[in-house]
């Protein structure tokens, strides 16, 4: 296989569509036998066992030419590497699943998007959330031209890509595929985890813009009831938790908030001015050490000097402290 470096920081989506490459493989192997046995796997916690199965199929498959068989072992390989947490085989075999779908044209196909939006998770989930995006987006054009718009897999897509936006900070982006997929997931049966999970992650959107935003409880309320309905002690304990953190973070943030409207104002302005009241001596001890010094190994003319510039240097120092607070004043 050729190399193929690092194309998915400036991803060209004409490079993966056209016509599909429907040729037929000589010696194909038997990709479902294949699956099965990596299911069997990790089914029984043999995780790292699923990995080296991969591999092996892997090379057979590129020893038999069949490209299908190993875009599909290259595809479950980028699961089990996001679990692993193995970035460099990560990106790697993103770059492999980039040159194949490039190679035979499949990006505007449905199983081929699909593909591309497990790599693009990969590259989410290893800090590449930015080069993630473009990815993602060609994935909801080709899921919007083949699929209903209740699909299911809309889900998985708009989760995962507000899951990028947040990583680059573009909260707004990721509260609207947040509600996107909530959307979908509630038209479809036997999502209650899913939809909590999708709530929680809003909450998270909705706190990292405000704070106080009362959409945060509103979110993790639903989530709560969302999950109740399903039987799972988990579920529900963890729903709560997120409450009751989100409810305690509120309130040690209100306790290092200082009102200066409300209540006894004396002990407040102490605490207020006590920072301004040390800079002040700090300033002062700085003055009084070079004065020492240099009388001490200068001389009498030189002390008056730097006596006699003092005036200045604070004129200086209180000028651009009163420009800071103008500006932030503006």
């Amino acid at each position: 296989m050729a190399d193929y470096t690092e194309p998915c920081c400036c991803f060209d989506a004409s490079l993966y569509t056209g016509t599909p490459d429907t040729s037929p493989v000589e010696y194909p192997l038997d990709v479902p036998a294949i699956i099965k046995g990596l299911d069997e796997l990790n089914n029984s916690g043999r995780e790292a066992e699923a990995e080296a199965y991969l591999d092996q199929w892997l090379e057979k498959a590129r020893s038999r030419k069949d490209w299908r068989a190993e875009l599909t072992i290259l595809s479950e390989l980028l699961g089990q590497v996001r679990r692993s947490l193995k970035e460099e085989k990560g990106i790697r075999t993103v770059n492999e699943v980039l040159t194949l779908l490039h190679t035979h044209t499949l990006g505007s196909t449905v199983s081929g998007a699909t593909i591309l939006l497990n790599a693009a998770t990969t590259l989410k989930c290893f800090g590449r959330a930015g080069q993630s995006i473009p990815i993602f987006r060609h994935v909801a054009r080709v899921y919007a031209d083949h699929l209903d718009p209740g699909d299911y897999r809309f889900a998985g897509l708009y989760n995962n890509m507000a899951l990028s936006f947040s990583d680059v900070r573009d909260y707004p982006s990721a509260e609207k595929y947040f509600q996107l997929a909530y959307a979908v997931l509630e038209k479809c049966p036997g999502t209650e985890n899913d939809r909590a999970v999708t709530l929680c992650n809003l909450a998270e959107c909705y706190d990292a813009q405000n704070p106080e935003d009362p959409r945060i409880e509103n979110s993790l309320e639903k989530a709560c009831k969302t999950v109740r309905k399903k039987p799972g002690k988990i579920w529900k304990q963890s729903g709560e938790s997120l409450k009751k953190r989100r409810s305690k973070r509120i309130q040690m943030t209100k306790k290092r908030e200082m009102d200066l409207i409300n209540g006894s104002l004396g002990d407040k302005i102490v605490m207020f001015a006590l920072p301004l009241a040390a800079t002040g001596i700090l300033q002062q001890l700085f003055n009084a050490a070079d004065i020492a010094v240099v009388g001490r190994f200068v001389g009498k003319h030189a002390m008056a000097a730097v006596g006699s510039n003092a005036p200045i240097v604070g004129l200086m120092i209180n000028l651009f402290i009163g420009i800071s607070m103008g500006t932030n004043v503006v």
